[in-house]
């Protein structure tokens, strides 16, 4: 299971969205498995009912895994 760790602390103001930092992974199990929970992840971020936090770092590794 890719590993998904939440940046936002419990101190969250009412409403806000949560916010995760994601890795590669979390975006290649979202491929192979849209019913898995990193496909859910990503679909709530596209969604607005979270933010998903990417690094340019991340974005070059997952070209790289990708093709």
């Amino acid at each position: 299971m890719p590993f998904v760790t939440s940046v936002v602390s419990d101190r969250r103001a009412v409403g806000e969205r949560p916010t995760f930092v994601v890795d590669t992974n979390v975006f290649v199990a979202a491929v192979t498995s849209r019913d898995g929970v990193s496909a859910r992840l990503l679909l709530a971020a596209r969604t607005g009912r979270c933010r998903v936090i990417v690094s340019p770092l991340l974005l070059d590794e997952l070209s790289t895994v990708l093709h």
